[in-house]
């Protein structure tokens, strides 16, 4: 699958081809991979070019309601194919993974309708495009809105996006989820801050090198960061430590030799609930990992250290953190770096897309404290909105904030045997910063601390206030 899926740089079909629009569901079995089939399948059987996916959303059941959750998206494929030469291919998907037809809006693996095609109008027996009930379903329009402008019209209603999304009292409902693991979601929606614990196996890193650097030291701290709140381990062989020179890597058959039997014991440890995350720029290292038994990719460099990485996640189907970056030393962003970040950060989840990484599945990261001095650090955190990559709903790109025990947080004034435990107090209003400009992820070393730190923000920031009791 090769999608070029970005709202700022999405193509135009050419003559030949017509931009139809698929939604897929699923409630039933493994509702994320049976996704993921279906967008593999769609990809591949000759139906034309996926340009363009939704974020995931876990919806409530519509029509008959007493059945499990939707996980819903839409794609748009550019397609020679004839509006029913188009539904036949879908059938076949949905027959080929099982769906058998018995209860009409009942429980099903898989669900695909052709939403739109260009801006035809069908009305036959077995086929109405636009679909005839699109505009009163909260689970196609939420994905929609992330493929069109507000200010799309329905080619038969006449109403815009906008409209028929206010004109529903149930969009709310419709909550953004990453797929993870083994049947988990992260919901991005749920007024909850994910916190991710570093478990660095490394000699030099700046804060912690050396400390967890055996297979045993490794497997009792990882329990520590579970056991103290952490909902992710994020494991690093290799040091990035500032005044590291980030042009120069570690041998990658040494970082495998650090952290592939950390993975593999952490895992026999702990178990499947555990989500593990590898921190590293090399795909090579990143598929190893993964057959190890981690959850997903965490790219210091946002895929322009390794030209492999962006494709091999996409086919590792993982999630992937792409964060921006800046070698040690080149530090200036003479259009900001507010800017930079955002100009960046677009860019390379542009190229993520269009390597087959589907929207949902990637998280983006400023990079605080990388190539960057502390005003830097600061006005990222001031603007952090600013500098996330732009979508079409306005609704803030998924990110990942990595304030731990960077030199903006600490001081220098501290005694050295204190510098760590006072840099906490920094991290901790650095994590406050990030979680009211809305980041859904917190990577930090001192998980029992920043987990009360983030429990007090998710209830000032995130929690409804009918959850917490506002009269």
């Amino acid at each position: 699958m090769s999608p070029n899926v970005s709202q700022t740089s999405m193509t135009t079909p050419s003559a030949a081809l017509k931009r139809a629009y698929i939604a897929l569901g699923s409630n039933m079995g493994g509702r994320a991979q049976n996704i993921h089939q279906a967008l593999k399948c769609i990809a591949s059987d000759g139906l034309g070019i996926v340009s363009n996916t939704s974020f995931l959303y876990q919806t409530k059941a519509q029509y008959v309601t007493d059945q499990p959750d939707f996980l819903n998206c839409v794609l748009s494929l550019d397609t020679a194919l004839p509006p029913h030469d188009l539904l036949a291919k879908l059938n076949e998907i949905e027959n080929k993974m099982g769906r058998v037809r018995t209860l009409r809006y009942g429980p099903r693996p898989i669900d695909l309708d052709i939403l739109l095609y260009g801006n035809d109008v069908v009305d036959t027996p077995d086929l109405n495009i636009p679909h005839e009930r699109m505009h009163e379903r909260d689970f196609v329009l939420a994905p929609l809105r992330d493929l069109l402008p507000a200010q799309w019209s329905h080619p038969v209603l006449a109403r815009t996006l906008g409209e028929l999304i206010s004109s529903l009292r149930t969009m709310e409902q419709c909550h953004r989820v990453l797929p993870v693991g083994k049947d988990r979601l992260l919901d991005w929606d749920a007024g909850k801050t994910f916190i991710m614990g570093v478990l660095n196996v490394t000699p030099d890193s700046f804060s912690d090198g050396g400390l967890y650097n055996t297979v045993e030291k490794a497997v009792k701290h990882a329990r520590t960061l579970m056991e103290s709140g952490a909902d992710i381990l994020d494991i690093g062989g290799e040091s990035t430590r500032p005044g590291t020179n980030s042009l120069q890597a570690l041998d990658v058959s040494e970082e495998q030799a650090r952290v592939l039997p950390v993975i593999k014991a952490v895992r026999e440890d702990l178990g499947d609930h555990v989500l593990l995350s590898i921190d590293t720029r090399n795909a090579s290292t990143a598929r190893k990992a993964v057959e190890a038994g981690v959850d997903m990719v965490n790219d210091v460099s946002g895929g322009l250290w390794d030209e492999s990485m962006l494709p091999t996640v996409a086919e590792l189907g993982v999630p992937y953190v792409c964060m921006h970056m800046r070698p040690h030393g080149q530090a200036e962003y003479p259009n900001g770096v507010v800017n930079e970040v955002h100009e960046v950060l677009t860019t390379q989840v542009n190229a993520a897309m269009k390597a087959g990484i589907p929207r949902w599945n990637i998280i983006v990261d400023t990079g605080l404290g990388f190539g960057k001095f502390a005003n830097h650090n600061f006005q990222l955190l001031r603007h952090y909105k600013e500098a996330l990559p732009t979508t079409l709903s306005r609704v803030p790109w998924p990110s990942l904030s990595g304030p731990s025990r960077k030199r903006f947080v600490t001081d220098r004034n501290d005694p050295p045997e204190d510098i760590w435990d006072m840099a906490a107090f920094g991290t901790g209003a650095a994590v406050v910063a990030s979680i009211e400009k809305g980041a859904n992820i917190v990577r930090v070393h001192d998980v029992k601390k920043i987990q009360r730190v983030c429990m007090v923000a998710d209830k000032v920031y995130r929690v409804p206030d009918e959850e917490i009791g506002v009269e």
